[in-house]
């Protein structure tokens, strides 16, 4: 199955409250939430060296050209940003 793509983009709260409002679901819509939590990065190193949109780039390259998955997670919550990865409108 072709890579579904990624959205890249960080949204506060209210911000991401706006883009949820603008999606318009057709064949598919999430039905429910899994939540995982990671050891890596930590918070110290996702504000290092590394920009947050550089690391969903890298994740993009992980998911797609080394796991081979043709999506990869919804979302990636950190402290100041939600990240929108997969579309939501799309299965991850």
């Amino acid at each position: 199955m072709a890579w579904r793509g990624i959205v890249g983009k960080g949204f506060t709260i209210p911000q991401f409250e706006t883009y949820l409002s603008m999606l318009k679901f057709t064949t598919w819509r999430p039905r429910f939430v899994v939540v995982h939590n990671t050891a890596a990065p930590t918070r110290a190193q996702w504000h290092g060296k590394t920009p947050p949109h550089q690391r969903i780039l890298n994740l993009e390259n992980y998911y797609k050209n080394e796991r081979k998955w043709s999506a990869g997670p919804h979302l990636f919550v950190a402290d100041d940003l939600i990240w929108v990865f997969t579309p939501l409108t799309v299965p991850g």
